[in-house]
């Protein structure tokens, strides 16, 4: 019986060892897990609440605090990830401080780490927030513009455009 013991131990050690690949930063929505001055009960509230994600064709963050939806630039290079300026809608919400802390940790932003599904954003070397990874980014959605102009009766020529939104692509 003991030498089973001994066994299953070893393989849960070796299991736990196995290396997990980490996941890009790009393409995922990431769900806010832990940040100083903002309590773990409204992290859970709401699972749209403290959002972030990037899009790399744009280079555009975006994301929802527990209030508001921001978005705004971000560089990604070898010397680390910033934040430009994010704007946001200005919903007033209780809570604002929550989302005021949220806001005010991407400024000071100047590199990340992930491991395996988890993202850590840090700032001058210290742990400012962590997220978990809570899906991919669905598609962006195309737009097909048509365009259609005929002469009236007048000799007036009217013009007719028809935007459709095309659903995105589901992925495999």
């Amino acid at each position: 019986m003991k030498k089973i013991f001994i066994f299953a131990m070893m393989l849960l050690a070796m299991a736990s060892c196995t290396p997990q690949e980490n996941l890009p930063l790009e393409g995922y929505v990431w769900k806010l897990t832990k940040m100083e001055g903002i309590p773990a009960e409204a992290v859970q509230a709401n699972p749209d609440f403290f959002t972030l994600q990037f899009d790399a064709n744009e280079t555009i963050a975006s994301g929802r605090s527990n209030c508001n939806n921001f978005f705004g630039e971000y560089t990604l290079n070898d010397k680390g990830l910033i934040f430009d300026e994010l704007a946001s809608t200005r919903k007033m919400c209780p809570d604002m401080e929550q989302e005021a802390a949220y806001m005010a940790m991407f400024s000071m932003v100047d590199n990340y780490r992930i491991n395996g599904d988890e993202l850590t954003l840090t700032g001058k070397g210290k742990t400012l927030a962590t997220f978990k990874m809570q899906s991919k980014m669905a598609p962006a959605e195309e737009e097909v513009v048509e365009a259609a102009a005929q002469e009236n009766t007048d000799g007036e020529v009217e013009a007719e455009i028809v935007v459709d939104e095309v659903p995105a692509a589901e992925e495999k």
